[in-house]
């Protein structure tokens, strides 16, 4: 799984990216469940899903600022 694109994060509307927020926060959660339940998990996902997570954030933040 390769990393999105800034440029593609940067087109999606704000009510998307809050979704999409939603979601990896929902997928974080289920990945320490597993991990804490010591439950076979791929562990490089934590650093993909947070740093993803990281981008729609400041960019729902950059395009509150905009309106």
């Amino acid at each position: 799984m390769s990393l999105i694109k800034i440029k593609k994060i940067r087109d999606l509307d704000l009510k998307t990216i809050q979704d999409e927020i939603l979601s990896l926060k929902k997928e974080l959660f289920e990945l320490k469940i597993k991990k804490g339940v010591r439950q076979p998990f791929k562990p490089h996902l934590f650093k993909q899903k947070r740093h993803l997570l990281n981008q729609l954030i400041f960019i729902q933040y950059e395009k509150s600022l905009k309106k």
